[in-house]
């Protein structure tokens, strides 16, 4: 990211002007989806080394603080939501200069002609969550739905929509730590994504990512 000229849209979108007009203009988008941290910038760190060709990073939410920390790695657009356990603004400070970076609950975006909502996921029942998703992106008339918040990796098509939740990266609940990518082309039906388990066979070796296709869910991923 262009940090010397990075400014935070009344949308939510964060990046440097010109880095924003482009994506706006693009008819390809490769996003990165991220969610979950909860503090551990290691792993967010490494994913965005690794990933480093992304358009766009997505974030929904709890963890908002670890993506501002590693702002020197981030791509050229980000996009973050408010989880239950961030703040509504952080304080972001850039040579001599000092601001703060909103927060916002939901948001939404045009990407390559589909447009996606971003939130939590908090909202949605806890033991049904992708059903709540879907039915609250047909309500408010969108294509893709992002949430995170169960800490575990989901994606469902219905009825024209898409819902995807990328997991925790960091503290999986019956599935594996994972984030997504997604790829958004114009004149598709829907966009394409591939999930990624996160492996480490030793504490100090690197990370390793292997594609996975993630179960339905149900609802004994509570036990």
């Amino acid at each position: 990211m262009d940090l010397q000229n990075a400014i935070q849209e009344p949308s939510g979108l964060w990046g440097a002007r010109g880095d924003l007009d482009a994506f706006y203009q693009k008819q390809r988008v490769k996003a990165l989806l991220l969610s979950d941290s909860h503090y551990n910038r290691e792993v967010v760190s490494h994913i965005l080394a690794a990933e480093g060709n992304v358009d766009i990073l997505l974030f929904t939410g709890d963890g908002v603080g670890d993506i501002i920390e590693l702002c020197y790695e981030l791509p050229p657009v980000v996009a973050f939501v408010r989880g239950n356990n961030d703040s509504s603004s952080y304080p972001f400070a850039f040579a001599d200069t000092v601001s703060r970076i909103k927060i916002p609950r939901y948001i939404t975006l045009d990407i390559a002609g589909f447009k996606v909502c971003m939130t939590h996921g908090d909202v949605f029942s806890f033991f049904d969550p992708v059903t709540d998703s879907l039915a609250f992106a047909k309500e408010n008339g969108v294509d893709v739905i992002l949430s995170g918040h169960t800490h575990r990796a989901a994606c469902e098509y219905k009825d024209g929509v898409l819902s995807l939740n990328a997991g925790s990266v960091a503290r999986p609940r019956g599935c594996p730590a994972s984030f997504c990518t997604i790829t958004f082309k114009k004149g598709d039906s829907r966009p394409d994504y591939i999930f990624y388990k996160i492996e480490s066979k030793e504490r100090n070796e690197p990370f390793v990512y292997r594609p996975f296709i993630p179960k339905q869910f149900t609802n004994d991923w509570l036990l």
